[in-house]
This record gives structure tokens, sequence and C-alpha cells, in this order.
């Protein structure tokens, strides 16, 4: 494989310019999304007790872990840590690409780090920009043909995300390719040796403390189509970015049977269009592994983020230069401009000037014009933490011991209170039969937050107005 001329200069210039783009936004709080609470509630837990606690199973380790650390320096340093991998993995991303032959590898890294996804993973304390920076790095060293490091690169990728593990076969694709034939099966075997042994020797923590059970994933039912469709559109890659793949994929379809002349080529060193072709099917492979994983329980466009790089690799391979850059200058732009958000939530936006309101299945839909995915996520982190300060507010002027379901609320509560209950306020995520039966023959009033009705009569079976539950925001 050539060497890039100044790589280390090459890196620290991309990672520079992304760090920039993320620092005005390491705040407020840990972030919208409540697992970031959950992730901030271990990392306090692990460090002030000793022992190890999942934020969510199967758990997390490495990330957990390694945040408990730096966990007292609280949003600030555990977002910081977040943006600093993303980042990194940024600057990997374009070297790799500049060792294929990218041209416009210092954009197309740009626009892995601006797809509005992996931007807002990289603002908050979640464990996806962890995994990126990781797994980015592996590859930088696969096509390099460094086996052992690209293993334990990707050994600390799983142990920040055991969904990592969908890296393992393209990146043996790549080493396969780019080894020689006599070293070549050696190669891959200790690849993957290293990167399944340090990926599980991440997972003892939670195998001590939780037993075989910890290997268990949460079910939320399956969402309707257009949400799965806003997940993997809009949310992953932005409104501009998402009409550019459009058209990329149209032109791509009306080329079918026609000779594609890759803008990005594979360096010689590569052995020629073999590899090329070899280096498609990996990155094909790792892109269906995502898609196929995010399609069995798709709640978040943060679980497509590892599909981000492998589509951008293949359309460096498929795309001429000119359709490329243009599918990556939209990336760049699409945090800043265009959101589409629900109407109705508690941290829904003050609509702007440029707010359009849509309707379709009964459910309204904001699309902003003028206010972007990263600043709307911004301003709503600002509401969350606005909308939870008045609850506790509320709570502390209930008379005599109280329960309130909390819902997605309680993780934040958790962390803000160090603990469950504050006073004789007690606050706890759902309510079953039996609970609500039982704190009404106490004569213990509940009080549920926003979206807790809902999700207690579809997850327990059981209203709580029903049963007697007012919602805080109405007491004064």
């Amino acid at each position: 494989m050539p060497r890039v001329p100044g790589a280390w200069r090459r890196l620290a210039r991309v990672a520079g310019l992304v760090l920039l783009t993320r620092i005005a936004f390491l705040g407020p709080g840990y972030g919208a999304d409540p697992d970031a609470w959950r992730v901030a509630w271990a990392a306090r837990a692990i460090a002030t007790t000793g022992h190890y606690e999942a934020s969510r199973f199967p758990g997390y380790p490495l990330h957990e872990l390694v945040s408990a650390l730096a966990w007292r320096g609280g949003p600030l340093a555990l977002n910081g840590l977040s943006a600093l991998l993303s980042a990194l993995g940024a600057g990997c991303f374009a070297l790799t690409l500049r060792r294929l032959g990218a041209r416009d590898d210092l954009l197309a890294a740009l626009a892995l780090a601006s797809a509005p996804a992996v931007h807002l993973a990289s603002v908050t304390t979640m464990d996806y920009a962890w995994a990126l920076g990781f797994t980015l790095a592996a590859l930088d060293f696969a096509v390099r043909g460094r086996a052992l490091a690209c293993g334990v690169l990707a050994g600390l990728a799983i142990g920040c995300r055991i969904t990592s593990l969908g890296w393992i076969v393209p990146l043996a694709i790549v080493l396969a390719r780019v080894s020689p034939a006599a070293a070549r099966r050696r190669e891959v075997a200790r690849f993957c040796a290293v990167a399944l042994g340090l990926g599980a020797l991440a997972f003892l923590p939670a195998l001590i403390t939780y037993g075989p059970g910890f290997l268990r994933f949460y079910q939320h039912g399956y969402p309707r189509a257009l949400y799965v469709l806003k997940n993997a559109s809009v949310d992953l890659w932005g409104i501009p970015g998402t009409l550019a793949l459009v058209f990329a994929c149209v032109a791509l379809a009306l080329r079918v049977g026609k000779r594609v002349a890759p803008g990005a080529p594979i360096a010689s060193g590569l052995g020629g269009e073999a590899a090329r072709a070899g280096l498609t099917v990996a990155w094909a492979c790792g892109l269906a592994i995502y898609a196929i994983a995010y399609l069995r329980l798709p709640i978040k466009a943060f679980y497509l983020v590892p599909a981000v790089p492998f589509t951008l690799l293949l359309l460096s391979r498929l795309l001429p230069r000119a359709a490329f850059a243009a599918v990556c200058l939209a990336l760049v732009v699409s945090p800043w401009v265009l959101e589409v958000s629900q109407a109705g939530r508690p941290d829904s936006l003050a609509p702007t000037l440029g707010t359009v309101m849509l309707r379709t299945g009964g459910q309204g839909w904001l699309v902003d014009l003028l206010r972007g995915p990263i600043f709307a996520d911004h301003e709503r982190r600002a509401l969350d933490m606005r909308y939870v300060d008045e609850c506790l507010a509320r709570a502390r002027r209930l008379p005599g011991e109280s329960v309130v379901v909390a819902y997605d609320w309680l993780p934040q509560i958790r962390v803000r209170l160090g603990g469950k209950r504050e006073g004789r306020v007690e606050y706890v995520y759902l309510l079953t039969r039996a609970e609500l039966d039982g704190l009404r023959l106490r004569g213990v009033p509940v009080y549920d937050l926003a979206g807790a009705e809902a999700e207690n009569e579809k997850v327990n079976g059981v209203s709580l107005r029903a049963s007697g539950s007012r919602a805080l925001e109405d007491m004064e």
C-alpha cells in the first residue's frame, strides 16, 4: 500500500475541522436521547461503587467504564469524548480514501462527519461515535494490511457496542484482498481471533455482573413504516443529503449495463480491477449487514450510523467524481438546514417563519426550512431540561408521599437528583396494575409525566389515568 504523504497532518486537519463543528453543541445536558442519561448514570454508579452497572442491556462496557473515569467532568467531558472519537474517525476515513486513490478524501470525510445522525451522536454521551471512531481506524489499518492493529481496534469497537461485530466480515474481506496470497488466511485468522477475543474480554464485566442473561436486547415493538423510512432517510442523512442520495441512486440505476467510471480509483498497489471489485464487495457486505440489522428493530436512526461510511465508500467507487462531490457537499450542509420533527411533543420546537406543517396518517410533522437538525437538537435538549426542572419544582410542592411515573424522563431525573427519590416523592419508569392497586390501597397519589400514559398502556396494558393518576404538569 502506498504511503500517504503528510498522513498525520491530514488526519489532524480533518479531526480539527470536525471538532470545530462540535464544540458549540456539547450541551446542554448529556443528550436528547434518554439513553445518554442512562450512560451518565451508569458512569457515576461505576465510579462511586466500584462495581460495573450496564446503562442498558446487553451493556456497552468499554464506553461505560471509560466514561466512569470522566463522569465528574459532566456533559462537557463525556460529550467531548464522543466528539473526539468522531473527529479521529473522520480523520482515519480521509486517510483510507486517500490510500484508495480518492482525490476528494477531505470532502468525503467531512460528509461522513456531517451526516446528521453521526453529528448528533458525536455530541451526546452515547456509544455510537465511539464504535464508529474505532471501526474507521480499524478500516485504515485493514487497507494497509495491518491485521493485528486492525483486530485490536475492531475489538475495542465491539467492547463499545456489540453491533460492531457487523464490521468483522467487511474488514476480513479487505485484509484478504490486500494481504499477500501466501499469508492471506493467516492474516484474516489473526484479525478475527484478536477482534473477537478482545471484544469478548470487554464484556467480562457484564457477564460477571449479570450472568449469561446480559446478552439480551430491549423490544419496543415494531414502528410504523413511515417512521422506519424517516429514520433511514432524513434523520440519518438530513433532507439535502437524502435528496442527493436519491438522485445518485436514480443516476446509478440509469447507468445499469453501462461501464461506470469510478470516482475513486483503487491505488495500483492494491492489485488493480480484481482488488477494486473485492473491496466493492466488502463495502456492499457491510452496508447489507447493517441494513438488515436495522430492519430487525428500526427504532433509531443512530442504528444506521455504521452504514454511512459503507455508503460513501460504495458511491466513491460507482459515481463519477463530480456526482460524488455533489453528494458529499449536500451531506456537509445537512446538519445546518431543514429539520423534520414530530408535532405535539413536550419538546416540540416553536415554529419559525420557515416552518411548514404536514399531516400524514393523523400525525403532524413540522418541516423547518430555517433550522437544521443540529440546531433543533440543541434547542430540544434545553427544552427537555426546562421541562424536567418544572416537573421537579411541582413535585416538591406535593403534599405527603407521592409516586411520579416518569417514563423516558426518569434517566434525566435520576442523574440530576442522584437517585429515584427526593423527599417523599418517588420516581418510577412505569407501573403494573398490581403496583397501581397497591398504591391506591395505601392512599398514595400517582402522577405522570408526558408520554407515560400511552407507554404504560402499551407495555403494561393498564391506563394510568383510568387508575387515578393525574398529569404532574397540571398540578400547581
